[in-house]
C-alpha cells in the first residue's frame, strides 16, 4: 500500500518538473513571487487558474530562447564535423553547446481557457575521449485546459476563486552520434 501511494504520488511530481514553466512578463518579474496571485492573463493557465476568466477574451502568446548566440557554434561544429575539421573540432570540443527555446500560446474564453506549449532542447557536443560528435534533441509538447471561477465573493477582502488545469504532455527524445 505505501509502495503504491509513493508512486502515485511522485508521478505527477516527477512529470511537473519535466516542464518549465512559460516565461513571466516583465510585471511579474518586478512583483516577484506576488505576480502569482495577481496572474490576469492566459498564463493564467499554468501560473494560477484559479484567475481563468477575469477577463472574457484574451489571447496570449510568448517565445523564450536561452544561449541563442550558441546557434553559430552549433553550424560551425556542423561544418568542422562535415569538412573532418579536427583542429577545429578539438577547440569546439571545449564547448557544451545548449540551445534550450519554449512557446506558449492560450486563449481566455470566459472562465475557460485553451493553452498549446511547446519545449525543446537542442545541444551538440564533442566527446574528446572517443572523438566522436554527439548531438541531443529533446522535444516536450504540453497541451493545457483550465476553467477558473468565483466560489464565494467577500467583500471587505475580494473574492474567492477556485480554478483547476488538466495537462497532456508528449516529449520526443532523440540522440545521434
Amino acid at each position: 500500500m505505501g509502495l503504491m501511494l509513493t508512486l502515485v504520488l511522485a508521478a505527477p511530481a516527477w512529470a511537473d518538473s519535466l516542464l518549465s514553466p512559460p516565461p513571466p512578463s516583465a510585471r511579474a518579474y518586478g512583483m516577484g513571487g506576488a505576480f502569482v496571485a495577481v496572474v490576469d492573463d492566459a498564463s493564467a493557465l499554468y501560473w494560477n487558474p484559479a484567475a481563468l476568466g477575469l477577463k472574457r477574451f484574451q489571447l496570449y502568446g510568448s517565445l523564450v530562447g536561452q544561449n541563442l548566440n550558441q546557434l553559430s557554434d552549433l553550424r560551425e561544429l556542423a561544418e568542422a564535423l562535415d569538412d573532418q575539421d579536427f583542429e577545429r573540432l578539438e577547440e569546439l570540443a571545449e564547448k557544451r553547446i545548449q540551445i534550450p527555446v519554449s512557446a506558449l500560446a492560450a486563449v481566455s474564453l470566459g472562465p475557460v481557457a485553451l493553452g498549446y506549449g511547446v519545449q525543446g532542447t537542442g545541444g551538440a557536443w564533442i566527446d574528446a575521449d572517443d572523438t566522436e560528435a554527439i548531438a541531443e534533441y529533446k522535444l516536450l509538447t504540453p497541451i493545457q485546459a483550465g476553467i477558473g471561477f468565483p466560489v464565494v465573493s467577500l467583500p471587505p477582502l475580494g473574492e474567492l476563486r477556485l480554478g483547476a488545469t488538466a495537462s497532456y504532455v508528449s516529449g520526443t527524445y532523440a540522440k545521434w552520434t
